[in-house]
């Protein structure tokens, strides 16, 4: 009867094991810092509605093209602003531009698939039972995967309530590093 039991909830908890490993493709690299360039997806036809009006000046564009095709390319701007992070992933792509879809230090939530904030759930769940604690995209060199793989990031020098006059005396790479 204990052999039974105990081989019923063995059997169970693999099944659920598998499931879960599956939904989560094999890996734990599910990280709100990703946004995926899907040019045909919701999220992103209501971002170009809402950036409709704000267009790139054609010599901004221009700088983009003479950059190597195997090149690392981190788009940098001096304050921490999630709209700026989404009007250059909406236009790059709109443009056929090396679209940011990594947000160094940037959470996006809202506009992120359904079944990918389902996934990025289940891998933390499975992480913090499996290893303990949640998984980090620098210590785990997701981020660096990433970038060397050929993704295109997005990194701001300062975040903009840290950055005051009292505080100027400080170089802003400084708060990145």
């Amino acid at each position: 009867m204990f052999v039974f039991l105990k081989n019923t909830i063995k059997r169970g908890v693999n099944g659920i094991d598998r499931w879960s490993r599956r939904s989560i493709l094999e890996t734990h690299d599910h990280y709100l810092c990703f946004l995926p360039a899907r040019p045909r997806s919701l999220t992103h036809a209501l971002l170009r509605i809402f950036f409709r009006g704000i267009h790139m000046a054609p010599e901004q564009r221009a700088k983009l093209d003479p950059l190597a095709p195997g090149a690392i390319l981190v788009h940098v701007t001096k304050f921490r602003s999630t709209f700026d992070f989404l009007f250059y992933h909406t236009r790059y792509l709109q443009y056929g531009k090396a679209v940011p879809e990594l947000g160094l230090g940037y959470r996006v939530l809202f506009w992120q698939h359904p079944l990918r904030l389902a996934r990025i759930v289940l891998a933390r769940i499975d992480h913090l039972l499996r290893i303990g604690g949640f998984p980090d995209p620098y210590r785990r060199d997701y981020i660096k995967g990433e970038l060397l793989a050929g993704r295109c990031a997005f990194l701001s020098l300062v975040e903009e309530k840290v950055f005051t006059a009292a505080s100027s005396r400080l170089k802003p790479i400084r708060w990145n590093i």
